[in-house]
Formats: C-alpha cells, sequence, structure tokens
C-alpha cells in the first residue's frame, strides 16, 4: 500500500477522536486520511472538504455513502466503526485494510496467474452478489476499488452507489470511463448489470494488465467502442473468457447476474446458468450482517464533536481502507479505430470526461500524483494553493534554459510547487485562458463551462451549455466571446457572450476543437469526421470552402499572423491551409508514424507536431520539410501541445506523463514534469503570463516566470 503523504498546512490534525497521520486521498467531495484511533488502532477517515459541507445535496449524498457502506455484508467491504461531525464538517470511519488495491498490484507486477485470478474472480462476483442482494448497485466497480486484504478481496468505495429502486431510473451518468458500462454512458436505467459489466473489464484488466477497451485513446474514441465494439478478451483462461463476454454485451438484459456468474465460475460452466434454490439460500445466508463487536455501534446516530471537547476512552479495532492513491496500470497502448464511423455513427450522451455526480469519476491513475480524484455529485468547485510539500518529487533546474528569464506575473505565486488549483468536481477537456491570463474557462464533462476568476480562485459564471459533454472551448482575443463544442453526439458549436453569460448562437457545426485567429475576426473548427471550417466570428457564416483530411482531424492553430492554419490529423499527416479562402497551402507534411494529436506554431516559420508516435516533430514552414532535431523526453501519447507567445518555451500534456516543458532553442527539457498522470490540454495566455493546465477534475495554473526560473 502507498504511504500517505504528510498533512499540509490547512489539513486538520484531528477530527473528534481521532488523529490524522497522512493523508491517503483526495476527491472533490472530500479527503481520506489515516488516522489513530486514541487505543492506537489505524483506521480511515473520510471527511467532507469545507467548501461542501454545507451543501444539503452534498451532505445527503455523504450520508446516503454512509448507508450503503452499513447494508453491505462486512466480509465483503470496508466496516463503518464511526460516524460525526467536527467544526461543521462531516466524517466517516472505517476500518483500515493492510493490503494494495488491485490496481496497484497489477501497475507493480503485472498480471495474476490463473490461479490467483480464478480467486479473484469468485471472490468479487461474490461480493457484488452480496452488495446487491443489499439492495445496492455500486456503479464505480474498477480494479482501484477492490482492495487485496489477507483475508481475500474487499470491493470498497460507495461514494456514487444508490439503492436498486433509485438506480433503476435513468439518473447522472457516473462511473469511471474505462469501466463504465453502455447504459451510464447514454444515460439509461443503471441497475445491477451495470455493475457485471464493469466486473468483466476488471477481470480483464487483473489477467492481462489492458483496459477493456483501451486507455492510451482519446476519450470520445473510448466512448464509441464501449458503446459499439467488442472487447478483446484474448489472455483470459476459456472459461473464464466466456462468462466475461457475456457480462460484456451491450444490452443490460443479455449479462448474467452475479449469482449467476458465481453459479458459472464454481461449477465450471463458462455459460452462467441461471442460479438454483440451494446457492439463492447460501447468498442469503452470506449477506446477513455479522455478529456485533465491541466497536462502536454501526447504528450510532450522527453525532457533533465541539471544538476543543475531550475525546471519548476507547477506539474501533483495526480497519480498511475504502479509497486510496493507487499507482497506474501497465496498460497496453491502441492506436484508436480504423475510424470513419467514430463521430458521425452517433455515440452516447456522455455528460462527462468527468468525475461523479451529475460526471464521471474519474480513474486514479489520472492523477496519481494527488491521490484519489474520485469525486462526487454536487461538490462544488473550489480554489486552492498547493504550498510545497516535504513529500513532492524533487524537481531539477535545466541545464540549458531560456536565454531570458522574466520576472514571475505576480499572478500566481512562483514556483513549479505552487499552482493555483481550481477544484472543478468534474472531469475538464476543454480550456482556455483569457489573454490577460485573469478569466479561465473550463469545458466539463457534465456538459457546462465553469468561469474561473484568477489570481482569486473564484468561480464567477457556471454556463449549462449541454447535456453531453464539453469536448473544447476557446476566448477571444478581447475576452467578449466564448465559443464552446460538444463531442461525439452534440454536434453544435455554441457561442457565449462573457459579459452577459448568455448564449448567443448555437447554430454552425463543430465537434472536436475550436480556437479563434489572433485578431478574433475568424474561429476555427474541426466539423464532422475529417472537415475543418472556418467562420466569420461576427455573423457566424462558413468562410472560404471545407478543408478535409482523409481521418478524423484532432487539432489545428492559425500562425502567428492569422495568415496560416495548420490542422493535424488521424491521418498521420500535417495540413497548412491559408485561411483567405481556406485553400491548402502545398501538400500535407509526412513523416509521423501514427495519429497526429497536437500542432502548434513556434513563431511565423516553424511548426510543431506531435501525437500518438510520442514524438514533437518540428517542420519548416516554407518548404514543408523536417527542420532540425525533435524534442524528445515524451513516454506516451501527446494530447496537446502550446508556444508560449515569445517562442520560447514549449509545453505538451501527455497521456500518462504529465506536462513536459522544453526550451524551443536548445529543444533540452527544461525540468522534470509540472505533472504525473493524465494531462488533456495545456495552453498560455496570450500575455504569456499563466500556463494553464487540465488534468482530470483540476485545472492547473502556473507562473510561467516561476517555472523558467525553476
Amino acid at each position: 500500500m502507498s504511504e500517505p503523504r504528510p498533512l499540509r498546512p490547512g489539513e486538520p490534525a484531528r477530527l473528534g477522536k481521532y488523529r490524522l497521520l497522512g493523508c491517503l486521498g483526495k476527491g472533490g467531495q472530500g479527503s481520506v486520511y489515516l488516522g489513530e484511533s486514541p487505543s492506537g488502532t489505524r483506521v480511515a477517515v473520510k471527511v467532507l472538504h469545507g467548501h461542501v459541507a454545507g451543501d444539503p445535496k452534498t451532505h445527503k449524498r455523504f450520508l446516503r455513502e454512509v448507508e450503503a457502506a452499513r447494508q453491505v455484508p462486512h466480509f465483503c467491504t470496508a466496516r463503518i466503526l464511526d460516524v460525526g461531525t467536527a467544526d461543521d464538517q462531516p466524517y466517516v470511519v472505517s476500518e483500515f485494510i493492510e493490503g494494495e488495491s488491485l490496481e496497484q498490484r497489477v501497475g507493480s507486477r503485472g498480471p495474476l496467474d490463473p490461479h490467483d485470478l480464478a480467486r479473484l474472480a469468485v471472490g468479487t462476483a461474490t461480493a457484488l452478489a452480496a452488495i446487491h442482494h443489499a439492495g445496492i448497485v455500486h456503479r464505480d466497480f474498477k480494479p482501484a476499488n477492490v482492495l487485496l486484504g489477507p483475508d481475500g478481496p474487499r470491493v470498497v468505495d460507495f461514494g456514487i452507489a444508490r439503492s436498486t429502486n433509485l438506480a433503476t431510473t435513468s439518473v447522472s451518468l457516473i462511473g469511471t470511463p474505462p469501466y463504465m458500462s453502455p447504459e451510464q454512458l447514454s444515460g439509461d436505467s443503471v441497475g445491477p448489470p451495470s455493475d457485471m459489466f464493469s466486473w468483466a473489464g476488471t477481470i480483464l484488466f487483473a489477467g492481462t494488465g489492458r483496459t477493456p477497451f483501451g486507455h492510451d485513446v482519446a476519450l470520445a474514441a473510448l466512448v464509441y467502442r464501449i458503446l459499439h465494439q467488442e472487447c478483446d478478451l484474448t489472455g483470459l483462461p476459456d472459461g473464464l473468457r466466456q462468462i466475461s463476454g457475456r457480462c460484456l454485451a451491450k444490452a443490460a438484459e443479455h449479462r448474467p447476474t452475479a449469482e449467476e456468474v458465481l453459479l458459472g465460475l464454481i461449477t465450471g460452466d463458462g455459460a452462467a446458468a441461471p442460479t438454483g434454490d440451494l446457492l439463492t439460500t447460501a447468498m442469503r445466508r452470506m449477506a446477513q450482517p455479522s455478529p456485533p463487536t465491541p466497536a462502536p455501534s454501526p447504528d450510532l446516530p450522527l453525532t457533533r464533536e465541539r471544538p476543543g471537547s475531550a475525546p471519548p476512552a476507547g477506539g474501533p479495532p483495526r480497519t480498511t481502507l475504502p479509497t486510496g492513491p493507487s499507482g497506474g496500470p501497465t496498460a497496453s497502448p491502441s492506436r484508436g479505430l480504423p475510424r470513419r464511423s467514430f463521430l458521425i455513427g452517433g455515440g452516447a450522451a456522455l455528460a462527462t470526461c468527468a468525475a461523479a455526480g451529475a460526471a464521471v469519476l474519474v480513474p486514479r491513475y489520472l492523477r496519481a500524483a494527488a491521490g484519489s480524484t474520485t469525486t462526487s455529485p454536487g461538490a462544488s468547485p473550489k480554489a486552492a494553493i498547493i504550498p510545497p510539500s516535504s513529500s513532492a518529487t524533487p524537481t531539477t533546474s535545466p541545464t540549458n534554459g531560456p536565454t531570458a528569464s522574466p520576472s514571475p506575473s505576480g499572478l500566481i505565486p512562483p514556483g513549479p510547487d505552487r499552482p493555483l488549483v481550481l477544484e472543478n468536481g468534474n472531469t475538464v477537456q476543454g480550456l482556455a485562458v483569457s489573454a490577460d491570463g485573469r478569466l479561465v474557462a473550463a469545458g466539463c464533462w457534465d456538459g457546462k463551462v465553469r468561469l474561473w476568476e484568477v489570481p482569486t480562485g473564484k468561480m464567477v459564471a457556471e454556463l449549462d451549455d449541454r447535456t453531453s459533454y464539453v469536448e473544447g472551448v476557446a476566448l477571444s482575443p478581447d475576452g467578449r466571446t466564448l465559443i464552446s463544442v460538444g463531442g461525439v453526439t452534440d454536434t453544435e458549436t455554441h457561442v457565449w457572450d462573457v459579459a452577459s453569460r448568455r448564449r448567443v448562437s448555437k447554430s454552425v457545426i463543430g465537434s472536436v476543437f475550436v480556437g479563434f485567429s489572433p485578431d478574433g475576426e475568424q474561429f476555427v473548427t474541426g466539423s464532422g469526421y475529417e472537415w475543418v471550417r472556418l467562420w466569420r466570428t461576427s455573423d457566424r457564416k462558413q468562410s472560404g470552402a471545407s478543408m478535409r483530411h482523409t481521418e478524423l482531424v484532432r487539432n489545428a492553430a492559425f500562425s502567428p499572423d492569422g495568415r496560416l492554419l495548420a490542422t493535424a490529423g488521424w491521418d498521420d499527416t500535417v495540413r497548412l491551409w491559408r485561411t483567405s479562402g481556406s485553400r491548402a497551402a502545398g501538400g500535407p507534411l509526412t513523416g509521423h508514424r501514427d495519429d497526429v494529436n497536437a500542432v502548434v506554431f513556434l513563431d511565423g516559420e516553424t511548426l510543431a507536431s506531435a501525437g500518438y508516435d510520442k514524438v514533437v516533430r518540428v517542420w519548416d514552414v516554407a518548404s514543408r520539410k523536417p527542420k532540425g532535431t525533435t524534442f524528445k523526453g515524451a513516454g506516451s501519447t501527446i494530447n496537446s501541445m502550446a508556444c508560449s507567445p515569445d517562442g520560447t518555451v514549449l509545453a505538451a500534456g501527455t497521456d500518462r506523463d504529465g506536462v513536459l516543458l522544453w526550451d524551443v532553442a536548445t529543444r533540452r527539457r527544461l525540468r522534470q514534469p509540472l505533472e504525473t498522470g493524465q494531462v488533456h490540454t495545456v495552453t498560455f495566455s496570450a500575455n504569456g503570463s499563466v500556463l494553464a493546465v487540465a488534468t482530470g477534475n483540476d485545472v492547473l495554473l502556473y507562473d510561467v516566470g516561476g517555472l523558467r526560473t525553476a
């Protein structure tokens, strides 16, 4: 199990009678701490964040989480020991399990051998059968929520669990994208069959190290695969492969129940036939509550601890961890779809790239350095300055940094370890910063666009943009206009007036990305699948002809003078277009060995591009030939790139290696990654003062001068 990080300034040292030893994980709803009872027993203490503790909806959801965990038999989850309130912050105490998560186990030592895999399959199917028999649907079953305790697997983290009578109605989209069921993505009824779909994906990961529908792919492509493509179960033992295949049926009614799966595993019948009376009776007996123990009663009412009051004597017995930090899985990278129907074929209403609540819980491997990124519905966004931590990975200074060392902007405390953190509560996919760095727009998987004020970190607006997820956003150079685009299902481009917070148009076509020209008179959208279109900002009418790749166009960038547009395509090419008339400016730039996700002008004469082949290539715009050496050092897919306005620093957001920085002149790495895990988007403010990073549920804002001098 990962060691807890030390407590940071502002984090509590005690909650009620429990002394806190360190932080095990953090999400949009609350934090989980390793605690110690008065008797010296280790416990897990989950507490709501102060900024959401006063929200009645979040408070109610927190109590429902406690109630859900209490209803589940103790043999398959972490037992609730105590609940209370300290300084108006509710907390729950549960037993702490000594053991690592399945995600950590596979990430560190590889897939399980067939015997251990069979035991895991039986143990987790038994747990789900008991959970479902208790009337609970987990809705976020995944490797990070399976703890490998000394007495067998425990299924934990009921933060988004619902009773079956609630879960079988159409509800908000909740779950972790790689393990979500089709009905979770499409917003249909979510019941026990959804957990069985996630169970099969978890077993596949345990046995092969692969996530069920790929990991190193665009999120919209992942959604398409879950909805429309079959899962590759190669590598699983025959019987388990057959049962898992049935659980991965697209239609919920075609999947076996947990009891049927358990019977199939016990008997070796891959068909997972309906259960008989004997197994049903046994399951009912297993689901009965365990005998009472000397621990505090789970039925105690929520109590309030007064600040300064003396803790009562005694303490709970040894405990287990409901949530905690996890290492990244060793997922096999995947090239993406042979993908003509990827965007054209429709897809699901994914009100996500998200975390929880009206969004999606993001896997812990997206933010391994910060602990869990799971958040709960109704969590209010918040901003915080993260101070340097004694446990943080040390950074290194550049051997050959830029010749200029600009002073810090003053908006954000200087230094790479002190970003301004905008805790959004839902995964951020689209990101834009105003020219002066004082306004940030975040497009989220719950269909909202949130606006934040810098440097206060205050959320100043929440725009109800669409019912499905927001894929991209852009702010005009004058800061007056915001444009958003959806993804797989919602192809409308929405235009907002920033001052009035009113939507003024939703008529033009767009799907994947959007960006303004340097003068703000035009904007570009990825339109449909392989098409790119330019639009006049004044009347939202198309400007010039449509431009086309032979595969999906993933991104575009204007030259500094606005005369050229570069586009990055999944046909492994970069193409250049004249913005006057949208005419091709020569043939395609070839040399990438895989899909191209990102393109950016380094100056008026040089262009950089990158994607799935993990190499940043540089091109001479006039000759369309490679120029100099490549930018090296990326170990995973590059999702996004941005160049500082003065052309000295190149930033790249990667799929697993966080944010990488290079000195443009020397092409040397400036420092260790700013973040670990998956980064969706990076962008600079036009004045060069702020670097904004979208990672998981958060937006991180860095002082650019501080990065250069670090």
